[in-house]
């Protein structure tokens, strides 16, 4: 960002800063903790905490409150994303305001081209959703350095521990020991070369991806697989936008049509327009197209196994894996909830994926993820009820954040 917009920023946020309490005023509330829409009720805020919600003439105001007058609109608390990427330091004011216009107000970290303990003590950005941190291990470290990689997550107070790769079988077990010592969530991909039976009795937290369920010594026990996996809390965070977009199955002509196209600023569509000139050109459009034509049957099984964990009620994070072409920061996320809409899952189960189970994944449902007295103020306003239709997503106007209002429209305008 140039400082001309840092400045501009800057006046906008004042604007919008509104003190320490405010009201929403006759808004149709998805609580999310329930499957239900509270209609025209209000809700007050102090110091980023809902403390009240109730109808507007039972509240007690002391007429010092910012009244946003909601009515016929639709609240929710706001999205997490829970497979991000973070990377130099240059791009993070974009990604946070990205993902804050997008309505995520929750990320967890499973990647990052710099040190996150570094990272976590020197960001100052005012506008920035809550980041869940990790330390990445991989097939590089060893089980002489776990001592030390646990002593650094302690002393960083980072969130968790993603795996990355593991070099044996006994290098898990090791971190797997030491992480229940330490009660330390362990989470990430699956670790090849390490029976699926036990990475989901070893207290795994999430699998990316969904591999360990269709590698072929596998999928002959989906049915166990999956009952292990209910049986022992193991979310799964699929990441199918990833897979979508890296492999070019909008391609040519649907990804214009995606939530996240009609949201992009013209710098970021002129940018991807210009990368699929190049790839076109590079390698013809028949091979651009035929790219991905060798994963899709992998594609289809990661398809069949996610429906059946649905279907076995096993929990689930919505995670985009933003990192390709056409896609975006924080509204990459919307995409994939729609394309879970096509998998046939219901919508308040993926407003749920998004919201309150990843909150329960940090042992934190009863601080944030759902529209409840006493939790913190991170919420969305839309337009349309995103019940009736995930798509509605795309009609975010107002972001809360720790007090802070944010409308989606300046916050995109900011971006270059």
């Amino acid at each position: 960002m140039t400082n001309k917009i840092l400045i501009l920023l800057s006046l906008f946020l004042f604007a919008q800063s509104f003190g320490q309490r405010m009201v929403i005023k006759n808004v149709n509330i998805i609580p999310i903790n329930e499957n239900i829409v509270l209609k025209n009720k209000s809700v007050l805020i102090e110091n980023g905490k809902i403390i009240k919600i109730d109808d507007f003439n039972k509240l007690v105001l002391d007429k010092t409150e910012k009244i946003i007058d909601a009515k016929n609109k639709f609240l929710m608390p706001g999205l997490a994303d829970m497979h991000v990427h973070l990377h130099e330091k240059e791009s993070l004011d974009a990604l946070f305001l990205l993902n804050i216009a997008a309505g995520v107000t929750q990320i967890r970290v499973m990647n990052s081209d710099v040190n996150q303990g570094e990272l976590k003590s020197s960001l100052n950005q005012k506008i920035k959703p809550t980041i869940h941190f990790s330390y990445i291990f991989s097939r590089a470290n060893t089980i002489n350095q776990i001592d030390s990689i646990f002593t650094d997550v302690k002393k960083n107070n980072l969130d968790f521990v993603k795996l990355f790769s593991v070099k044996d079988e006994n290098t898990f077990d090791a971190v797997m020991n030491r992480a229940k010592q330490e009660n330390k969530i362990v989470c990430g991909h699956y670790p090849s070369g390490v029976s699926i039976d036990k990475v989901l009795k070893s207290g795994f937290k999430s699998i990316e991806h969904l591999p360990a369920y269709y590698k072929d010594e596998n999928i002959n026990n989906l049915e166990e697989n999956i009952k292990l996996t209910k049986e022992n809390n193991v979310y799964n965070c699929p990441t199918f936008d990833y897979f979508v977009t890296a492999f070019n199955y909008q391609y040519p002509n649907d990804y214009k049509n995606r939530l996240t196209f009609q949201k992009a600023p013209k710098s970021y569509k002129e940018k991807w327009d210009k990368a699929l000139k190049a790839k076109i050109e590079k390698n013809g459009e028949k091979k651009f197209i035929e790219f991905g034509e060798e994963y899709k049957a992998t594609f289809e099984k990661q398809k069949m196994i996610f429906k059946k964990l649905y279907d076995s009620n096993c929990l689930l994070l919505v995670g985009s894996d933003p990192s390709g072409l056409f896609q975006m920061s924080g509204f990459t996320m919307h995409d994939e909830m729609l394309f879970w809409s096509t998998l046939g899952i219901d919508t308040y189960s993926i407003l749920k994926s998004a919201t309150l189970i990843p909150a329960g994944f940090f042992g934190e449902q009863n601080k944030w993820g759902s529209v409840e007295v006493n939790k913190d103020a991170d919420l969305i306003i839309l337009s349309k009820n995103p019940l009736e239709n995930i798509g509605n997503l795309s009609t975010i106007e107002i972001v809360i954040k720790q007090g802070e209002i944010y409308k989606q429209k300046d916050l995109l305008k900011s971006i270059k």
